[in-house]
C-alpha cells in the first residue's frame, strides 16, 4: 500500500513481479489502485 500511495513505480513492479495481490485491501477496505490514486491527487 504505501508502495501505490506513495507513487514509488519501480517498487510497485518489483512487489507485483515477486507475485504481490494487488487486489488486498488495508484496514479500510481500500485496493492499492485507490491509494494510488488517491496519492496521485495530493
Amino acid at each position: 500500500m504505501l508502495a501505490a500511495s506513495g507513487n514509488h513505480l519501480e517498487c510497485i513492479q518489483i512487489l507485483l513481479k515477486c507475485g504481490a495481490d494487488p487486489n488486498i485491501l488495508d484496514k479500510d477496505s481500500h485496493s492499492c489502485l485507490f491509494r494510488a490514486v488517491e496519492g496521485n491527487n495530493q
